[in-house]
């Protein structure tokens, strides 16, 4: 019996060793060196160890050291596990040794990171002392890299009830970004769990679900708003296979995404849209660098619109400015810093109104404008 009870205490010892050791793993690791920065929107860039292993449901922590040695702990906020084996984890980020920002404050909205698993390969945006961070996959190299964003290097935004509504997303890539070298799958759904942070933010009772992803033979020869318009068009001989599957798979809205216009992010076909029009199209290079605009360009659609000028999109239905940056639908070239909250006269952020009713109340058009979205299909 004695011998027994022994075992079993050195069982629990080595168990609770093990714990406490995994959760001193380090997750994300990054290289001393910076490798040359391959765009102008990229500050920085390093490869990066990930211990994939270690992203499930129940990890409460996360340790990540970034170059110079910083090192940060992310405790999560949520975590959910899709139907198709997605795991998506959202976290809050502190320096190692302390205690995160306290709730209502700027560094607690900003100090964040979302992280996507799809099978077993991780994509993922944190934002740390003013500074955005884009985690992607390289299929080409099987390797990771790290790159720190410069804001003003992206390319322009655009081109010159109370349940919870889902509006089913249908992502097309064009060759282009097929060819990319960009892991596509991760790519998307980072995009989806990065727009749904912000409507969670902001207590709007939506959220964007992956209808599915499908790859296209078509590259983009002129603008944006020809791509938009042949791919509403059913048969004038470009990707006429989309609208069957949109319909196929009821999506209520479709997002055109590419690598082949560097100076813009997105663009809307209709501001507001219907059935017919609920179109976008998407940088790839734009995701996951805290822009939030697959959200920003489906908001578009909603009939949301930038900064207030009369009869631009509902009259109550713009972005908002504060000290500390922009609401999510606010111009880049006006906010540099851009907020994971839409605009909302009744919300404040260190005691600064985030809207105005009459001109910036996204949060209100949203949830007025939801129902007719996510019934397209």
């Amino acid at each position: 019996m004695r011998i027994s009870l022994a075992v079993i205490g050195l069982l629990t010892a080595v168990g609770s060793y093990a714990t406490e050791h995994q959760a001193d793993q380090v997750f994300l690791h990054t290289d001393a060196v910076a490798k040359t920065a391959p765009a102008a929107w990229i500050t920085q860039q390093w490869p990066v160890e990930i211990a994939a292993r270690q992203l499930t449901t129940n990890t409460d922590k996360l340790n990540l050291t970034l170059s110079g040695g910083v090192r940060l702990v992310a405790q999560k906020l949520s975590a959910r596990l899709l139907e198709d084996g997605t795991l998506t984890w959202h976290g809050l980020l502190g320096e190692a040794g302390k205690e995160p920002a306290a709730a209502g404050t700027l560094d607690n909205a900003l100090h964040r990171i979302i992280l996507v698993s799809t099978n077993g390969r991780i994509t993922g945006t944190l934002r740390w002392q003013h500074r955005t961070y884009r985690l992607h996959y390289l299929s080409k190299s099987d390797s990771y890299m790290l790159d720190e964003v410069n804001d003003a290097g992206l390319p322009s935004e655009d081109e010159h009830g109370q349940e919870n509504a889902v509006i089913r997303v249908l992502v097309v890539a064009t060759k282009t970004a097929s060819e990319s070298g960009e892991d596509l799958q991760g790519l998307v759904r980072l995009g989806i769990a990065e727009s749904n942070s912000t409507f969670e933010n902001s207590e709007i009772k939506l959220s964007l679900e992956l209808a599915g992803v499908m790859e296209v033979d078509y590259t983009s020869i002129g603008g944006w708003q020809i791509d938009l318009i042949r791919l509403q068009d059913k048969s004038d001989g470009y990707m006429d296979e989309v609208p069957p599957e949109r319909d196929r798979l009821k999506a209520d809205v479709v997002v055109l995404l590419d690598d082949a216009h560097p100076d813009f992010c997105g663009r809307a076909r209709a501001t507001p849209a219907d059935e017919d029009t609920a179109l976008v199209a998407v940088n790839l290079r734009c995701i996951g660098v805290s822009r939030y605009i697959m959200a920003h360009e489906i908001a578009h659609l909603a009939g949301s619109a930038h900064e207030y000028r009369p009869k631009s999109g509902y009259e109550y239905g713009h972005g908002y400015h504060i000290k500390s940056g922009g609401t999510v639908m606010t111009s880049i070239e006006d906010a540099p810093v851009r907020l994971p909250f839409w605009s909302d006269p009744k919300r404040f952020m260190e005691w600064e109104r985030m809207g105005d009713p009459a001109t910036a109340d996204n949060r209100r058009l949203l949830e007025e404008r939801k129902w007719v979205m996510a019934g397209f299909r």
